[in-house]
């Protein structure tokens, strides 16, 4: 696994900073972070001058689901070894007729317009955040043992469709979340310092403060959604395999054993 940051600084007065990092890549870790100080103080005319320029912080964010695909490639055998290898519930008791896997992109796109002191070497910035959460890979697997439209088929799909539209549901909750969280955890922040240092301040607050935010939400994105995934994986809807296209399943599942 690897994590991708793509970071581009114009240093002027104004500052855009890119990261993107993969959902599935994401390695939680919390750092802290100090401002700072100046080696001279700030006017209050200034500081007056930069809170009624600058419009209020915000964080808006970018929801894009894309399409949805589905893969009739892996055999029950291939699709079985990936449930377990991912901890599926069940997996260790039931062969995989059918699995969805869901690939997600978190961006954040960070920029700033500032006022400059010349005399002082100093200027003030305050930033706005979005954030885009991309769906890079919703796929559904279904094993290729079952022929596209037939019976087989359709029930696994039918299954798997509940996975597809939960998980669009935990997005759109969870992308929400993170908006009204960062509101809350980073209101209307102005930047002080050199022009070099509002750069760098900037740089750490999306290093040691947004990045590991959003970290943090990921991984209670991926707990939280594998209990919900849980309810639908139940026993008793792995039961219903046994009888449904007049068995055939179950047939090529004891021929499997078999072998």
């Amino acid at each position: 696994m690897s994590l991708a940051n793509l970071c581009r600084v114009d240093d002027m007065t104004f500052l855009k900073l890119l990261v993107f990092l993969a959902l599935h890549t994401i390695i939680y870790s919390a750092f802290g972070a100090t401002a700072n100080k100046l080696v001279h103080p700030v006017p209050d005319t200034f500081v007056s001058e930069c809170e009624h320029n600058f419009p209020k912080s915000e964080v808006k964010i970018i929801v894009k689901e894309g399409s949805i695909n589905e893969s009739n490639q892996e055999s029950i055998q291939s699709l079985t070894a990936l449930a377990r290898k991912t901890k599926v519930i069940h997996a260790d008791q039931y062969r995989t007729l059918g699995l969805t896997t869901l690939e997600l992109s978190w961006g954040i796109d960070a920029e700033f317009n500032s006022l400059r002191l010349e005399k002082l070497n100093t200027q003030c910035a305050r930033p706005k955040i979005k954030i885009e959460l991309e769906v890079l890979n919703h796929l559904v697997h279904i094993a290729n043992e079952f022929p596209p439209n037939s019976c087989e088929y359709k029930f696994v799909q039918e299954h798997e469709y509940k996975h597809v539209r939960l998980n669009k549901k935990n997005i759109k909750r969870y992308a929400q979340e993170v908006v009204t969280a960062l509101n809350k955890r980073f209101p209307n922040t102005i930047i002080y310092g050199s022009v070099e240092d509002v750069n760098k301040k900037m740089q750490r607050m999306m290093d040691h403060d947004w990045l590991p935010f959003i970290k943090e939400v990921t991984a209670k994105m991926e707990s939280e959604g594998m209990e919900l995934h849980k309810l639908i994986d139940t026993a008793e809807e792995y039961a219903k395999g046994h009888n449904v296209c007049g068995g055939k399943i179950s047939r090529i599942i004891r021929e499997m054993e078999r072998q």
